[in-house]
């Protein structure tokens, strides 16, 4: 992964297909070197195709009561307005809220 960002960032390669959580870092990388813009992925078929989602996504382990109940309570607000707020402008991620965006 890191060679073929690395071609991507010195114009050695034309594009690639990447997380919008590694978009701060492109856009870092590449600079001025050349114009970076992004595009949906193309699908082979537009109307029934479908791309699988992750990265953006919180996993409770824990048995105990109250970490679940602090865990729920933390993953609430962290994709609530206010906490995806803070966490898209650092990560290039998508807003998980509307209100966020």
């Amino acid at each position: 992964k890191p060679a073929g960002e690395q071609a991507f960032a010195a114009g050695k390669v034309g594009f690639e297909f990447q997380t919008t959580g590694a978009l701060v870092n492109t856009i870092k990388n590449v600079g001025d070197k050349f114009t970076l813009r992004t595009a949906k992925i193309p699908l082979i078929d537009p109307i029934n195709g479908h791309l699988p989602t992750g990265g953006n996504a919180a996993v409770i382990l824990t048995k105990d009561a109250a970490k679940q109940d602090a865990a729920w309570k933390f993953a609430k607000f962290a994709a609530g307005p206010y906490g995806a707020s803070v966490v898209v402008p650092g990560t290039g991620y998508v807003p998980n809220n509307e209100l966020a965006a």
